[in-house]
C-alpha cells in the first residue's frame, strides 16, 4: 500500500484542475491525503474529489479555510460555516471519501485532525496585554479573507476549540477501539499548521500578519496523543519536509497559479505530484 499527500489544490482555478485531472491512475489500493484547500464551492470540490478517486483507491480529506466560506457564490445558501461543514461531511460520506479516523489494515491507520487556527500561535500575541490582543484580533478583519466571508454561531476566535474537542472526541474513540492490538503506524493530517517551527520566521515572511492565521499548537499535542509517525499538513503554501522529536511533518502544497510563477518559482525542480508518504 502506498500514501501520497497533497495540499492546497485550489482547483477553483481551472489551470489547477486540468493539472491535477493528468495526474497518472495510482496501483489499486493506494492512497491520497489531501489536507485542506480544495475550494470554496461544494460543486467544484464534488467534481474534483470524483475525478481522483479515479486516480486513487482510497481518498482522505480535510477541509481549510477556504472550504467554510459561506459568503460567495453557491455558498450563500448556508446560514453558517458549521452548517457547511456539516454539508460538506456528507457530501464525503456520499462520495466515500474518508474524513474521520480509519485504519486501513493491521499495519496503518490514517486520522484526519479537523481544526482552525488561533493567535496564540504567534509568541508575540502571547507577549500582549488584553487590550493589544484585541486590537490586534480586531485588525485581522482587514487583511484576512476569513473574517469576511467565514460565518460561526460562537466568537471566531473560539473555533479552533470548537474542532479541537471533536478531535478529542474522535481519539478517545479510535483508542478505545484499537487498545489491543493498536496499529504501528499512524498517519496524522491536518489543514493547519500544528507547530512553530513549520513556519519561516515573521521577518521572512511577505505577510507579517501570517502567524496569527495559519497554526494551532494543540494540534501537535492531539497527533502525538495517537502516535503519529508522520503528519501532513497544508494552508501556508510552504512546502516541508522534517522530522521533529520523531514526528515526521511534511507540507506539499499545489498552490495558486500565481505562486508557482511567483515566488515559489525558484523551488520547483520538476512536475509537481503527491507526494509519498507510506508505502509497505
Amino acid at each position: 500500500m502506498k500514501v501520497y499527500a497533497v495540499s492546497d489544490i485550489h482547483t477553483d482555478f481551472p489551470t489547477n484542475y486540468e493539472y491535477m485531472s493528468t495526474l497518472p491512475k495510482q496501483e489499486e489500493g493506494s492512497v491520497l491525503i489531501i489536507s485542506g484547500d480544495i475550494s470554496d464551492q461544494l460543486s467544484i470540490i464534488e467534481k474534483t474529489l470524483k475525478m481522483l478517486k479515479e486516480k486513487y483507491t482510497h481518498i482522505f480529506y480535510t477541509f481549510g479555510n477556504h472550504e467554510l466560506w459561506i459568503g460567495r457564490d453557491d455558498n450563500k445558501k448556508y446560514n453558517d460555516s458549521i452548517e457547511k461543514w456539516n454539508a460538506l461531511e456528507q457530501l464525503c460520506k456520499q462520495l466515500g471519501v474518508y474524513t474521520t479516523p480509519t485504519r486501513l489494515n493491521n499495519k496503518l491507520a490514517i486520522v484526519p485532525l479537523v481544526g482552525w487556527y488561533h493567535p496564540s500561535f504567534d509568541e508575540q500575541f502571547e507577549l500582549m496585554s488584553v487590550s493589544e490582543k484585541e486590537e490586534t484580533y480586531a485588525g485581522l478583519a482587514k487583511v484576512w479573507g476569513d473574517f469576511k466571508y467565514c460565518k460561526w454561531n460562537f466568537q471566531s476566535i473560539d473555533a479552533a476549540q470548537f474542532f479541537l474537542n471533536i478531535n478529542d472526541q474522535r481519539i478517545k474513540e479510535f483508542k478505545e477501539t484499537h487498545k489491543s492490538n493498536y496499529p504501528e503506524n499512524v498517519i496524522t493530517f491536518s489543514h493547519f499548521v500544528p507547530r512553530r517551527e513549520l513556519l519561516p520566521p515573521r521577518e521572512k515572511l511577505i505577510r507579517k500578519h501570517l502567524p496569527l492565521v495559519v497554526g494551532c499548537l494543540q494540534l501537535d499535542d492531539q497527533l502525538r496523543s495517537i502516535n503519529s509517525n508522520t503528519h501532513i499538513f497544508g494552508h501556508t503554501h510552504i512546502d516541508y519536509d522534517v522530522k521533529i522529536d520523531g514526528v515526521r511533518y511534511v507540507q506539499n502544497a499545489f498552490s495558486a497559479p500565481q505562486e508557482r510563477v511567483g515566488w515559489k518559482k525558484p523551488y520547483i525542480t520538476e512536475p509537481y505530484r503527491p507526494v509519498l508518504v507510506y508505502s509497505d
